[in-house]
C-alpha cells in the first residue's frame, strides 16, 4: 500500500505580508492539486495530513466553501489531525473549526483522540496539538503515526517536543510529523520519520525550502521524495522589503536595549528626555512609522 506523505497546508485567503501573489489562495489551491495529481499518479490510498491544514479556525465562509470543493476532489482519502492553527484559540475542540466542516463534507477523515484508523493491514493513529503521543495499537500491524509536534534534529535550550530519534522510540514504523516549517527525514532501526515542512514559504528565512511530498510503500518499505512545482524565491517574496523590516527591528531590539541599560532607579526622571534623545539619534534607522508610533505610546 503506498501512503503521500505532506505537512502543514495553512489554507487561507488573505495574502501573508512580504508575499507578492495577486491570489494568494489560488497559489494554495495549485499546489493541494499537485498533491491531490501525484497521488492519483502513483495510486496512493491516502494522503497523511498531520496538521496545520488551515491557518486559522475564523475563515469566511466562501473561503471554506471553496475549500471544501477542493478537498472533495482528491483522489483518496485525506487523513489528519488538528494542529494549533486548525483550533479555536488553541483549544482541544476541533469540531467547531474548517476542519471539522472538513471531516464531514469532504474525503477528509481527522483521527479524534485514542481512535485508530485502519487500512488494510496498516493502523494508523494520531497525536494532535497539545496531545501526548499514543502506544502503538498493533504491534503485528504497520504502524502510522501522524502528529503535530515541534520536532528537531538534537536538543537545544528552547522550546520543541521531541528530538527525531526520540520520535522513532515511541516503536511506530513510520512518523509522518508538522508543525517545524522544514523539510527533513530520519531513519533508524527500520523506523522512518518525516516531516515535509509547509506547503508555501511565508517567511524570508525560507529562501532555502523546497516544498514536497512524500510517497511510502508500506508493503516495499521504500520511499520517494517528490518537490513540488514552485516559482523562484524572489517572484514570490518580497526579499527587499524583508530585509529592511528585519534591519528595522534589528534596530529598534538595539534602541530598546541601549534605553534599559542607561535608566535605573535613580535616574527614573529622566528617562523621557533619554528616550528622546535617542530616538532623535535613531531616526533614520528606525522610520518614520516606528517614531510615529514611538510617540503615541511616549504621549511626546
Amino acid at each position: 500500500m503506498r501512503v503521500l506523505c505532506t505537512s502543514d497546508w495553512h489554507i487561507r485567503k488573505k495574502r501573508p505580508k512580504n508575499r507578492l501573489d495577486e491570489n494568494y489562495f489560488g497559489t494554495i489551491k495549485s499546489k493541494i492539486k499537485q498533491i491531490f495529481k501525484i497521488a492519483e499518479d502513483t495510486k496512493c490510498e491516502a494522503i497523511l495530513q498531520p496538521g496545520d491544514m488551515f491557518d486559522d479556525f475564523d475563515l469566511s465562509h466562501e473561503t471554506i466553501r471553496e475549500t471544501i470543493k477542493l478537498l472533495n476532489e482528491s483522489p483518496c482519502i485525506i487523513i489528519t489531525i488538528p494542529g494549533q492553527h486548525d483550533l479555536k484559540y488553541h483549544s482541544k475542540v476541533w469540531t467547531n473549526s474548517p476542519i471539522g466542516i472538513a471531516d464531514v463534507g469532504t474525503k477528509v477523515q481527522v483521527i479524534p483522540k485514542g481512535v485508530v484508523t485502519h487500512i488494510e493491514n496498516i493502523s494508523i493513529q494520531g497525536s494532535a496539538f497539545g496531545e501526548d503521543i499514543p502506544e502503538p495499537y498493533n504491534e503485528e500491524a504497520f504502524k502510522i503515526l501522524i502528529c503535530h509536534k515541534m520536532i528537531i534534529p538534537d536538543p537545544i535550550p528552547f522550546d520543541y517536543d521531541y528530538t527525531m530519534e526520540e520520535m522513532l522510540e515511541f516503536g511506530y514504523d513510520l512518523v509522518v510529523s508538522g508543525d517545524n516549517h522544514k523539510s527533513f527525514y530520519y531513519y533508524k532501526d527500520n523506523k522512518h520519520l518525516f516531516n515535509c515542512g509547509s506547503l508555501m514559504r511565508t517567511r524570508i528565512d525560507q529562501s532555502d525550502h523546497f516544498p514536497c511530498v512524500v510517497v511510502f510503500d508500506t508493503d516495499a518499505l521504500v520511499y520517494n521524495k517528490i518537490d513540488l512545482e514552485v516559482e523562484p524565491f524572489n517572484s514570490v517574496m518580497d526579499v527587499e522589503k524583508a530585509e529592511e523590516e528585519e534591519k528595522k527591528n534589528e534596530h529598534l531590539e538595539a534602541f530598546i536595549a541601549k534605553i534599559e541599560a542607561g535608566v535605573d532607579e535613580e535616574e527614573e526622571t529622566n528617562f523621557r528626555k533619554l528616550f528622546v534623545h535617542e530616538m532623535e539619534t535613531k531616526k533614520k534607522e528606525l522610520g518614520e512609522d516606528v517614531i510615529s508610533v514611538l510617540k503615541e505610546v511616549m504621549i511626546i
